[in-house]
C-alpha cells in the first residue's frame, strides 16, 4: 500500500513539475499563454533540458548522487514556487472572467460524449501498458544503471552489466541524463528502481505520448470534437495494432522505461508536429518549441541524437527548396546544435580523442 501511496504522488509530482517548467518557459520565452496539454508536453523536454545542464556537471566532478539530489531538489521547488506565483497573479489579475464563462456553456451529450473520448483512450493506453510486462536483456543496463547510481551513491561511474567501475566515463550514455533523473527520484521516496522505471515512467511517458497525438488531432480537426476523438482511438489502434521489432510501437508499449521509447514515439511525433506548424505558418513561438524539443530529445537518449539530426537537417533542405531563403538552414542549424554537441563528443571519445577518466 505504501508504495502505491509513493506511485501516486510522484505521478503527480511529474505532472506539476512538468506543468511549471512549461509554464515557465511559455512566459519567459514564447511570452504567451498556452493551453495545459501543449503545457505539459513543452514543460517534459524543458524540464530535462534544465536537467542535463545542471547534472552534467556533477557528473564529471564525480560528486555523489545525493549531491545532486540536494541541488535539484531545491531548484526544482523553486521553480515550481516561482511559477505557481505567476499564475496566482495572472489569475488576479484576469479576475479569472475565463473559467466562469467557460463553466457556463452548454454542451450536448454527444459532445459531452466525444470530449471524454481522448480521456478513455489515455486511460485504456495507460491501462495496457501498466499490465502488460514484458523483459528484454537491455533492461538489465537501464533500470541496473539507476540501481547502482541509487545504492552506490554514485553518478555513471559504474558499468550496470558488471558492477566494476569505469575507466573512463561511457559518453554515449552518460550525456542523456533521463536514468540519473530516476535515480533522484528514487532517492528522495525512497522507491525501488524497479518501480521508477517500469512503472512510474511507463505512465508519465505514454501520458505525455497521448498529449502529443492530441495535439495533432486538434491541428487535423480544429472543428471537429468527434474527429478529435476517432483519430485518438485510432492512434491507439495503430500502436496495438501495428506491433513489430521495427516499429516504435514495440518501444512505447513493452519497452517504455527505455529513452528509445520517448525517441520512437514522443520526440518524432513532436519533430514532426513542428514541422508542420511551420510548413503551415512560420511563428517564432514553433521554432522555440522547436528547439526545446530537439534539445529535451538528446538530454533524454542517445538515440534522439541521430533522429533530430536527421529530421531537422531533412526539414531545412525542404524549406530551402520550396521557399528559397537560406534562414532555414541557419534556425535548424541552432534548433540541432545541443544534439550535434553531444554527436561530436561521442565521435571524439570513439576516435580516443576526448576521454574523461573515472577516479578510483
Amino acid at each position: 500500500m505504501i508504495d502505491y501511496i509513493k506511485i501516486a504522488v510522484i505521478l503527480l509530482l511529474y505532472f506539476i513539475l512538468f506543468w511549471s517548467f512549461g509554464y515557465g518557459f511559455n512566459r519567459l520565452v514564447l511570452k504567451e499563454e498556452r493551453e495545459t496539454g501543449i503545457t505539459l508536453v513543452t514543460g517534459f523536454f524543458a524540464y530535462y533540458v534544465v536537467f542535463q545542464v545542471v547534472a552534467v556537471p556533477f557528473m564529471f566532478a564525480q560528486r555523489r548522487l545525493s549531491e545532486l539530489t540536494v541541488v535539484w531538489a531545491v531548484l526544482a521547488a523553486l521553480v515550481c514556487m516561482v511559477c505557481a506565483w505567476m499564475k496566482v497573479r495572472q489569475l488576479r489579475q484576469k479576475g479569472r472572467a475565463e473559467g466562469k464563462n467557460l463553466g457556463n456553456r452548454k454542451r450536448e451529450p454527444w459532445d459531452v460524449f466525444w470530449r471524454a473520448v481522448p480521456f478513455l483512450v489515455a486511460a485504456a493506453n495507460i491501462l495496457f501498458v501498466s499490465i502488460v510486462y514484458s523483459n528484454y536483456w537491455d533492461a538489465t543496463y537501464y533500470v541496473g544503471n539507476v540501481s547502482f547510481a541509487v545504492y552506490t551513491d554514485s553518478i555513471n561511474t559504474i558499468n550496470p552489466l558488471t558492477g566494476t567501475v569505469l575507466d573512463y566515463f561511457d559518453l554515449k550514455h552518460c550525456l542523456a541524463t533521463y536514468h540519473v533523473n530516476d535515480a533522484i527520484i528514487c532517492q528522495i521516496f525512497g522507491v525501488h528502481p524497479l518501480i521508477e522505471t517500469k512503472t512510474i515512467m511507463v505512465i508519465v511517458v505514454t501520458v505525455i505520448l497521448n498529449l502529443v497525438y492530441y495535439q495533432y488531432a486538434k491541428f487535423l480537426f480544429e472543428d471537429s470534437v468527434r474527429g478529435r476523438g476517432l483519430f485518438m482511438g485510432f492512434a491507439f489502434l495503430v500502436n496495438l495494432c501495428t506491433y513489430t521489432a521495427y516499429t516504435s510501437s514495440s518501444f512505447i508499449l513493452l519497452r517504455t522505461y527505455e529513452g528509445k521509447a520517448v525517441t520512437g514515439a514522443v520526440t518524432a511525433m513532436m519533430l514532426l508536429y513542428c514541422f508542420l506548424r511551420l510548413w503551415k505558418k512560420e511563428e517564432r513561438t514553433t521554432w522555440a518549441l522547436l528547439f526545446v524539443t530537439a534539445w529535451g530529445a538528446a538530454a533524454i537518449s542517445s538515440s534522439a541524437i541521430f533522429l533530430v539530426i536527421l529530421a531537422l537537417g531533412v526539414f531545412a533542405v525542404v524549406q530551402i527548396g520550396r521557399k528559397r531563403q537560406l534562414r532555414y538552414a541557419v534556425w535548424c542549424g541552432i534548433c540541432m546544435a545541443p544534439a550535434g554537441i553531444m554527436l561530436l563528443c561521442y565521435l571524439f571519445n570513439r576516435l580516443g580523442i576526448l576521454n574523461i577518466p573515472v577516479a578510483k
